[in-house]
């Protein structure tokens, strides 16, 4: 009555080594932030606006990736926004923080911020975008604002220009940012949308979806 043995003896014991054919060498990845100072890292969800169809009714608030969003300042105090998709680590927004900025809460979020930036180089070509960035609760955006606003106001008393990775000049806003009477581009740069009562086109609602997501 004892237990089964395996043909050709027990086996008990027996842990096989396998050295491994090639050893492979631990190598360090540069990220480019290694010489910048951490001034603001939370995880948030950020949006750009496309405006490219010529239907602007089809406008619309379009994710471009969760993950930490970052305000980093370089050797010559130079801040650039940087953010990446968590999990695969591609950049989704990379851009410098320039005195023209203006950041705003969106309409129907205290949670949400959003700006413009003439140079988002985040696909390795300089190229105009109107971002915003939504975090887990207002306190997180609120933070984020203050960094934003004193990072600009110091672009502004250092006399920041244009340079790599970003033209510091700001081109006409997107066409969203028309005046919804007359059609013509606002003169701010980066001013929010006419939310005037008198206007009986009402306001420009280019931050609805967001509310919605």
């Amino acid at each position: 009555g004892g237990s089964p043995q395996k043909e050709g003896g027990s086996d008990e014991g027996h842990d096989p080594f396998y050295a491994p054919i090639v050893q492979l060498e631990e190598v360090e990845v540069k990220t480019g932030e290694e010489d910048e100072d951490i001034l603001f890292n939370e995880r948030g969800k950020l949006f750009r606006y496309d405006d490219s169809n010529e239907d602007k009714t089809l406008h619309q608030w379009k994710e471009r990736g969760v993950g930490p969003a970052k305000l980093l300042c370089n050797n010559s105090g130079r801040v650039r926004f940087l953010m990446r998709r968590e999990a695969v680590n591609k950049v989704c927004a990379n851009h410098l923080i320039t005195a023209e900025m203006t950041i705003r809460a969106m309409n129907q979020s205290d949670r949400a911020l959003m700006w413009f930036t003439s140079a988002d180089i985040t696909d390795g070509e300089a190229r105009p975008e109107k971002l915003a960035l939504r975090f887990k609760n207002a306190e997180l955006a609120n933070e984020f604002k203050h960094v934003f606003e004193e990072s600009r106001a110091k672009a502004g008393t250092a006399g920041n220009t244009s340079g790599d990775p970003a033209d510091d000049r700001q081109p006409s806003p997107p066409p969203n940012e028309s005046n919804p009477k007359t059609g013509t581009v606002s003169d701010s740069p980066s001013a929010p949308p006419k939310t005037s009562g008198g206007d009986s086109s009402g306001p420009v609602k280019d931050d609805r979806p967001l509310s919605m997501l």
